[in-house]
């Protein structure tokens, strides 16, 4: 702007909307409105997690897209630092901590939201600035940025927005069907474990001491029946079944030892290390109860309630989610509104099980066709190519199987012998650990 002097200098505009206090609020989203229609043809649009601002806006009917996302551009010049606004703004600017309580922003004076506004829009300009900089001496990161960062950038806002289809009438037939499996697993534990009557004295329970007028007093409570992680769960396999404790976790405050893990891996090794033993079919019970439980909690439930009147789930997808550069999914960051209902704030779509049974649900609504396509091991591929490693490399001219060849180097097995779960849980993690540095 032109100062009264006729100097130029920067200025940032924050316009109140939806809090109590603005002389808008009844209507806010005609102003919303007027101003992006003014907007859509700017040329730079900046922002420090762009996804959740543009998402927002456009479900006002304002489309804007990123051209500079301040948080991605952190990302790709160093992956290990805090990419939020605060933190890059105190150490690269020097500037003090700044904020609001954003959980009750229409509670709090319409100064305080505003200043708060400006001053997030403030130091992102100047954060921006430096980043610019650092770019352009890093070429190779310059055009990565440009040429497939921003873009990705704006194709995930438009996947989000979207969604995937799901189909709620096969989601509802197969939720009842996952119950009943894990219900018939758990009938299956208790049988296995002959466990005592509920109102016995050999049913688990613990002791609580209650101070009294008339002096300390025990009082027993029995454990509820729990196949998680739990004083009952760690009580059925290593006081009842007397499997040995082999891990635990960590310390208490006080000093004691931190409860037996119940970790998937250590039933596992229970499992393999102690063949015959008595409790053997309820670890077997356990380990296949861990699926199905899975399939509930992490799958059917959160589908049931984020599916939206379009039978769509949406998702965030994050393209500084993961120090290894790959994309990760899942929910929002903690301190921003999510737009899902209840509880669940995300849900993460990259993480579907190869079980047709679950993913089954997703497809294409009506009148549309579903296509799934694969780069097939895309990662390793420029890896070998950058690398000139000749032995990937000719596996790869010959049209083999790096992931066969991979475990049967690592088993010692002749490849006819490699069976596809001997593929699956050896050669398959151990090349792509490798990539993305996975320890011994």
């Amino acid at each position: 702007i032109i100062d009264k002097n006729g100097e130029k200098k920067r200025a940032v505009f924050a316009v109140p909307l939806f809090h109590p206090q603005s002389v808008w609020r009844s209507s806010w989203q005609a102003i919303l409105r007027f101003i992006g229609k003014h907007c859509v043809n700017i040329r730079k649009v900046v922002a420090h997690n762009s996804s959740f601002d543009c998402k927002a806006l456009i479900w006002t009917g304002v489309k804007l897209y990123p051209t500079f996302d301040t948080m991605l551009a952190v990302h790709l010049l160093n992956e290990n630092v805090q990419k939020g606004l605060k933190p890059q703004a105190m150490s690269r600017l020097g500037v003090e901590a700044w904020g609001v309580d954003t959980g009750r922003l229409l509670d709090m004076p319409i100064d305080e939201v505003l200043h708060y506004n400006v001053l997030d829009t403030w130091y992102m300009y100047w954060i921006k600035q430096q980043l610019v900089k650092e770019l352009k001496d890093q070429p190779r990161l310059a055009r990565i940025f440009n040429f497939e960062t921003m873009p990705a950038q704006r194709d995930l806002i438009d996947s989000e927005m979207r969604g995937a289809w799901i189909d709620v009438k096969r989601l509802n037939e197969r939720k009842p069907l996952a119950e009943a499996k894990l219900a018939e697993i758990e009938q299956r534990i208790r049988d296995a474990a002959r466990l005592p009557a509920r109102d016995s004295d050999d049913w688990p329970h613990k002791i609580i001491t209650r101070q009294l007028k008339s002096g300390p007093r025990d009082k027993r409570i029995d454990l509820e029946e729990n196949f998680n992680a739990s004083q009952f769960a760690r009580w059925l396999l290593f006081d009842h079944l007397n499997y040995p404790v082999t891990e635990r976790g960590k310390q208490k405050p006080d000093g004691s030892p931190g409860d037996p893990s119940m970790a998937e891996d250590v039933l596992m090794h229970l499992r393999q290390d102690y063949p015959d033993h008595p409790g053997r079919p309820v670890i077997d019970g356990m380990l296949e109860r861990v699926t199905a439980q899975k399939h509930i909690s992490s799958f059917f439930n959160p589908y049931s309630e984020l599916y939206d009147e379009d039978h769509r789930i949406h998702t965030t997808f994050k393209l500084a989610g993961t120090v290894t550069g790959r994309l990760s999914s899942g929910k929002a960051d903690a301190d921003k509104i999510s737009g899902t209902r209840g509880k669940l704030r995300g849900v993460n779509m990259q993480q579907v099980p190869r079980d047709p049974f679950i993913r089954g649900l997703f497809g294409a609504p009506p009148g549309w066709t579903f296509v799934e396509a694969d780069y097939s091991q895309i990662e390793l591929r420029v890896a070998a190519y950058m690398a000139n490693e000749q032995n990937m490399k000719h596996i790869y001219a010959t049209g083999g199987d790096i992931h066969l060849s991979t475990a049967a180097r690592v088993t010692g097995l002749p490849e006819s012998q490699v069976t596809k779960e001997i593929r699956k849980v050896v050669g398959k993690p151990v090349n792509f650990g490798f990539l993305y540095g996975m320890g011994w």
